[in-house]
C-alpha cells in the first residue's frame, strides 16, 4: 500500500469543505488496498435531549457513504441495540483508510440541520481490519495533532525508517501494522513528524516507533514503560522530543530534602498552560544561571543570571503567557556542570 497517500489521509484537517479531499484519498487507498471491512457504529442516545425514538431516525453519514445527505439513504439508518434501547448500532462495509462521520435524527425530510453539534469537526475512524466505534451523541471530539522532533537520532533515516505512533486510541496497535497511524515530515520542519487524530476527550497513553521494514515492538523510543500520557479535554498541539522520557510527578518524586548532586528536574506540570514549576539541586553553593531557548536555539528568558546560590533546592516559575504553543528547553548552568530539559507549552 503506498504510505504516501495515507499519509495523505493522516495530516489533512477535516471539515465539510474538505470532505471533496478525504473522499479522493480514500479512494485512492481503495483502488491501490482493495479491502473492505464491517464496521459497526455505536451511537448513546440515553443523553441525547429531546430525542424521540417514535418520532425520530437516527442515521450516520460520512465519508464511508459518500456524505449522504442524512435520511436520504435507508441504509444508514441505526436501529437499537438488542442489549440496550438507548444503543442504536449499524454495521458497514467500509474501505480501508480515514473515514469522517456524524450522526443525524430525522424527522421526516433529509436535512444537514439535526446534527449532533452544528459544522466541524467531524468524528473520524481509521480502519484497517473489522472494528466496532463506540460513540455517544453529542459528545463532541477534538483535533489533537501529535509532533516529535527527530532531530539529532543517530539511527534515523528518513529513507529507509517510517514513524508510527501507537497507544489507547489506536488499540495499541503493533507499531507498523496499522499504515492508518504512520506520521508525515512537517511541512516547516523535516526533523518534526506529525499526525492529526481526532479523539474523544480522554486520557490516552501512547509511544512512538521507528519502524524500518515489518511491524514490531523492538523500536520505540526506549524499552518498557513510562508511556507517553495525554490528557484530551480541548482542541491541542502536543510537542515530544523523541527518547526524552516523561517523568513520574508525584509528591514522593517532587521532595529532595538533601541533594546528593547536581540535578536539573522535569518542570511540573508538564505540558503547562502558562505558567510551570522549574526545580534544580545543587549539592554545594555555586554561581547558577537558568536560561530558556526555543527550539530554534533562540534564548526566550532567563531566569536566574549568574546568581550565586547555596547549595540545597531552587524553584523558579516560568510564565510562557507571550509565546507560542511549542517545545521549549531549559538549561541549568551551574559552575562547569550544564544540564538542559524539555518542556511544552499548549495553549
Amino acid at each position: 500500500m503506498s504510505t504516501k497517500l495515507l499519509r495523505i489521509c493522516a495530516v489533512l484537517v477535516i471539515g465539510f469543505g474538505l470532505t471533496g479531499a478525504y473522499a479522493w484519498a480514500n479512494d485512492q487507498v481503495a483502488d491501490e488496498h482493495g479491502d473492505e471491512y464491517e464496521v459497526t457504529f455505536n451511537v448513546d442516545m440515553s443523553e441525547a435531549e429531546d430525542f424521540d425514538p417514535d418520532v425520530y431516525s437516527v442515521y450516520v453519514t460520512g465519508s464511508m457513504t459518500g456524505w449522504a445527505e442524512p435520511g436520504e439513504n435507508p441504509d444508514f439508518v441505526l436501529a437499537p441495540h438488542d442489549d440496550d434501547a438507548n444503543i442504536y448500532t449499524i454495521t458497514i462495509n467500509v474501505e480501508a483508510g480515514v473515514h469522517q462521520y456524524k450522526y443525524f435524527l430525522i424527522e421526516d425530510e433529509p436535512n444537514w440541520d439535526a446534527g449532533e453539534w452544528d459544522g466541524d469537526p467531524n468524528r473520524e475512524v481509521r480502519v484497517s481490519g473489522d472494528m466496532e466505534v463506540n460513540d455517544v451523541w453529542g459528545d463532541t471530539p477534538f483535533i489533537v495533532t501529535f509532533n516529535v522532533n527527530l532531530a539529532g537520532v543517530v539511527d534515523f533515516d528518513s529513507e529507509v525508517h517510517d514513524i508510527f505512533i501507537t497507544g489507547s486510541m489506536a488499540g495499541w496497535a503493533e507499531p507498523g501494522s496499522d499504515p492508518n497511524f504512520v506520521m508525515e515530515a512537517h511541512e516547516d520542519d523535516a526533523d518534526i513528524y506529525t499526525i492529526t487524530l481526532i479523539l474523544s476527550g480522554d486520557e490516552y497513553e501512547y509511544k512512538y516507533f521507528m519502524i524500518e521494514d515489518e511491524p514490531d515492538w523492538d523500536a520505540g523510543e526506549w524499552d518498557g514503560d513510562p508511556n507517553r500520557i495525554v490528557n484530551v479535554t480541548e482542541d491541542m498541539v502536543v510537542q515530544d522530543t523523541w527518547g526524552v522520557e516523561p517523568e513520574p510527578t508525584s509528591a514522593d518524586d517532587i521532595a529532595v530534602d538533601h541533594p546528593a548532586s547536581i540535578e536539573l528536574h522535569q518542570n511540573y506540570p508538564n505540558p503547562f498552560n502558562p505558567t510551570t514549576q522549574i526545580r534544580y539541586n545543587l549539592d554545594q553553593s555555586t554561581q547558577v544561571t537558568l536560561e530558556v531557548y526555543n527550539t530554534l536555539g533562540q534564548r526566550v528568558q532567563t531566569l536566574v543570571n549568574r546568581e550565586h546560590q547555596s547549595a540545597g533546592q531552587h524553584t523558579y516559575t516560568f510564565d510562557g503567557s507571550n509565546l507560542t504553543s511549542g517545545a521549549y528547553m531549559y538549561r541549568l548552568t551551574a559552575g562547569q556542570h550544564i544540564q538542559t530539559r524539555v518542556m511544552t507549552l499548549i495553549k
